[in-house]
């Protein structure tokens, strides 16, 4: 009987454990766009779950590389979309960014989920994806850490990662996980986009996990459609008292094409 009551305690604090989360990871978040500009994030992690959030009030302006020619129309954000009117004068119409947004993956589960906001309400969104990693010879050291180069194509981006295979984690900051070794620094090949590690520390105690319960669930793409509707909206309802001069602006964030946008390949 007393071996039975010891195993279920220790049944019950590994359980315990594996819910608490052991490691952090501040990143710098440099966003080299149209305003120039750093954020901070937050990894905490443990064998099979990690949290990121991009702490939104912590954004701060930084000066403009020199060398850095952006064109203004060519780099405006997918949450940000600019029409130039008749006499010159610029509306801003902005979708999201009010809430700090959080990334949840659950490596056991193989879910993903992360916060955003659709108008104005916040809801939980479900992704779905499958990054694969080309890991070279290449390393370099971060923080102490002799990290490795690895490279991935993520809807539409090409990214570099550098993860630590001393920290055991297949984790990394924003949406970028599935190597063995917690990611480190990251950018995509243009430099727009890029997270690099700043602090790493020990705690158990990291009050960070946010309360979903209460928001809305919504698979990806149907988020994704009703942002695209929301700005196409705004536009039209400013053509009704403005002659607006339309211009045909890319996408820059993070993601530039999605899966069901993506022409079937020929066999």
């Amino acid at each position: 009987m007393k071996r039975i009551l010891t195993l279920l305690v220790c049944l019950l604090f590994s359980t315990f454990l594996r819910g608490q989360y052991s490691l952090q990871i501040e990143y710098n978040q440099i966003f080299n766009t149209d305003f120039p500009l750093i954020r901070t994030g937050l990894l905490q992690v443990n064998s099979n779950q990690s949290i990121f959030v991009d702490l939104m009030k912590s954004k701060r302006p930084i000066k403009e590389n020199s060398d850095t020619n952006i064109s203004y129309l060519d780099n405006l954000s997918d949450h940000e979309r600019y029409t130039e009117i008749k006499e010159g004068e610029k509306i801003n119409l902005q979708v999201g960014g009010n809430y700090d947004q959080y990334y949840m993956y659950d490596q056991s589960k193989k879910t993903f989920l992360f916060t955003g906001e659709l108008g104005k309400e916040q809801f939980l969104i479900s992704d779905n994806f499958n990054l694969q990693w080309e890991i070279t010879n290449e390393t370099k050291t971060i923080s102490n850490y002799k990290v490795y180069k690895a490279s991935t194509n993520f809807r539409g981006r090409n990214w570099d990662a550098w993860f630590a295979p001393e920290l055991a984690y297949n984790f990394g900051p924003w949406k970028l996980h599935g190597l063995p070794g917690l990611i480190l620094e990251a950018y995509d090949d243009s430099h727009r986009y890029h997270f690099v590690a700043i602090k790493i520390k020990n705690d158990k105690n990291l009050p960070m996990e946010p309360n979903t319960h209460f928001l809305k669930k919504i698979d990806f793409k149907n988020f994704i459609l009703g942002n695209f509707e929301i700005i196409e909206n705004s536009v039209n309802i400013i053509e009704r008292d403005y002659e607006v001069i339309r211009h045909n602006v890319k996408r820059n964030s993070k993601e530039l094409i999605y899966e069901w946008e993506e022409q079937p390949k020929k066999q």
